[in-house]
């Protein structure tokens, strides 16, 4: 097997979409470190009406460790979705990897 990758602007405010009916959207350290911008893309990715299982995947490094317990807080108890916490980029794609 492997996974085929498709490049595609019309994915709206996800990162990925899967096969298998899971959209995915990546919150990067630079994102969390940088301010509230990424809450605005959080909130627009909850409202758009799909039928799509939403993930949250939210990079956990010792920059943003500070800020991951707002972060999470927000993504799950406001917003209602699911976060999984992230190394970084190749821990995510191997996560990605293994949920197709």
């Amino acid at each position: 097997g492997g996974v085929k990758i498709l490049f595609e602007s019309e994915l709206g405010v996800a990162d990925f979409h899967l096969p298998n009916k899971i959209s995915i959207l990546y919150v990067s350290e630079c994102d969390i470190i940088a301010g509230n911008s990424y809450k605005r893309k959080l909130v627009r990715y909850r409202n758009t009406s799909s039928s799509f299982q939403e993930l949250v995947l939210v990079e956990n490094t010792r920059l943003s460790a500070q800020y991951f317990s707002a972060v999470q807080k927000f993504v799950v108890f406001d917003l209602g979705l699911t976060l999984l916490p992230v190394s970084g980029q190749t821990e995510a794609s191997q996560l990605i990897t293994q949920i197709v």
